[in-house]
């Protein structure tokens, strides 16, 4: 499992898939990248966490991710597959486009920079589903025109979009999903991952400091997020080194110590294995992925 997916951006300013369907077993996965995120669930029932925070996934439910934004998504085996589309993109690609449009503008760039207090959209609860619709007129104008997909039509998408959710009361806290009891023991691990990342990991001390016994936080944990807590904690310590390579003119060891790895080797080897790459090469060129790696 590769934790942190890279997207060249350089030469275009988006990545689409349309009602990519996932079928059979039961559907996981954890990883950040660059690049804004809105993931539309059409069919599938399931759970996403990011930002420590959990929500009931299903139909007519649009999720937002932020660039570098640690997500999980768990969907369940069943009678119905997990069917979502996707639209990913580089946020400066399009200032141009939505600066004139003053408070629309305001309302993406806090969309993009800010920290939100909800990040999921129940469409079934709004007049219209007008955000299928979106989906789809997008998927109809890009095939009209595969050779050379133009900004245009994805600035279009992404203004309409907007304007849908700046509309919406939904995205207030009151729309998230009430949390149940094992998902927020899960939220409070969450927590303190995020704040001991950089030291060994100590499932005892992470039990004592939660009031709670070892056995009982690595199960629940487990049960609510889909993954364990050392699976978490390498992703989270993978998205930190990710951005310091980025941001930061540091070296490699230093990076490493920072993000909790006393080895530098280790480190790098790690980062390769789950990147495809070495820190080195990321620092240079991040690699690139296709938009079904996002989903």
């Amino acid at each position: 499992m590769k934790y942190l997916e890279n997207i060249d951006f350089r030469t275009k300013s988006y990545l689409f898939s349309y009602r990519n369907t996932m079928t059979g077993s039961e559907f996981r996965r954890l990883h950040a990248h660059q690049g804004f995120e809105f993931l539309y669930i059409h069919e599938g029932e399931g759970t996403i966490i990011t930002e420590g925070r959990i929500c009931r996934a299903g139909p007519g439910m649009l999720f937002m991710f932020q660039p570098y934004q640690l997500h999980s998504i768990r969907m369940e085996a069943g009678n119905s597959p997990y069917i979502r589309s996707v639209f990913a993109f580089e946020p400066s690609w399009y200032d141009a486009y939505l600066k004139p449009l003053g408070a629309l503008y305001d309302f993406f760039q806090y969309l993009w920079r800010r920290e939100l207090p909800v990040q999921c959209l129940d469409d079934n609860h709004e007049d219209g589903n007008m955000i299928p619709a979106l989906f789809a007129q997008l998927h109809s104008q890009l095939q009209n025109c595969r050779e050379q997909p133009q900004i245009q039509e994805t600035a279009v998408f992404l203004i309409c979009l907007l304007q849908q959710l700046r509309s919406r009361r939904s995205l207030q806290p009151a729309a998230v999903f009430p949390v149940q009891r094992s998902q927020y023991h899960a939220e409070r691990i969450m927590d303190w991952v995020e704040r001991h990342y950089r030291e060994p990991f100590d499932l005892k001390k992470a039990a004592r400091e939660l009031h709670l016994s070892p056995p009982y936080v690595s199960r629940f944990f487990r049960q609510a997020t889909g993954s364990s807590i050392t699976e978490y904690l390498t992703a989270l310590r993978l998205r930190k080194a990710c951005g310091l390579l980025r941001q930061e003119s540091w070296s490699v060891e230093r990076i490493a110590e920072e993000v909790g790895y006393g080895s530098a080797s280790y480190f790098c080897q790690l980062f390769k294995k789950e990147i495809g790459t070495t820190p080195h090469q990321y620092r240079v060129v991040p690699a690139p992925i296709h938009a079904d790696a996002l989903i």
